[in-house]
């Protein structure tokens, strides 16, 4: 029975630091919340603020300074944001890739909602700047009417499949649909 023991040490440690780091984001948002007050989230055109941008994908921290390491870029952020795109899973499907493993395919709705989260990040980013050059102008009203065009079709696809219960697809009906189109195309 230590196992069992260990197991439960184990469960009690995991949620005392998941509870810290709750606290620690919760304080990090709260300082932010001031910050943005304090400034009045105002940034005049061509003017720039270095800030720290938290990069989830690749696990590190990239920060904005005056010095640059040598071989690398440097990475200039105009406000302070933590991008972090997050979708709750209504389904889950699997595929078999080449090399035999599978791989989870998001639902469509997942798609579409990472994908507006990103778009309405990119647009604070880019709208901070005030449009600083026409170039940068016309990026961001294409981002906005590709966001509005995305907001109706995730509207049109919930409203489409609201009353249908939707469920996990086994890989074998996957890859009968796979077969079905090669021969269809």
């Amino acid at each position: 029975m230590p196992e069992a023991a260990d197991d439960e040490e184990l469960q009690a440690k995991l949620k005392k630091l998941w509870d810290e780091q709750d606290t620690f984001r919760m304080q990090k948002e709260k300082e932010k919340a001031e910050r943005n007050k304090l400034l009045g989230n105002s940034t005049k055109a061509g003017t720039k603020k270095k800030v720290q941008v938290n990069v989830k994908a690749s696990g590190s921290n990239v920060k904005a300074s005056e010095s640059t390491p040598k071989g690398s870029k440097r990475k200039v952020v105009l406000e302070e944001d933590d991008i972090e795109v997050m979708s709750q899973l209504k389904r889950a499907r699997m595929v078999a890739n080449s090399h035999g493993s599978n791989e989870r395919i998001p639902s469509v709705t997942e798609s579409l909602h990472g994908i507006n989260k990103a778009l309405i990040e990119t647009v604070n980013l880019l709208g901070d700047t005030r449009a600083a050059n026409e170039k940068q102008a016309q990026y961001l009203r294409r981002i906005k009417t590709c966001m509005a065009n995305l907001q109706s079709a995730m509207q049109m696809h919930d409203k489409e499949f609201a009353d249908e219960e939707v469920e996990p697809a086994e890989l074998e009906d996957m890859e009968e649909e796979i077969e079905e189109d090669k021969r269809g195309h």
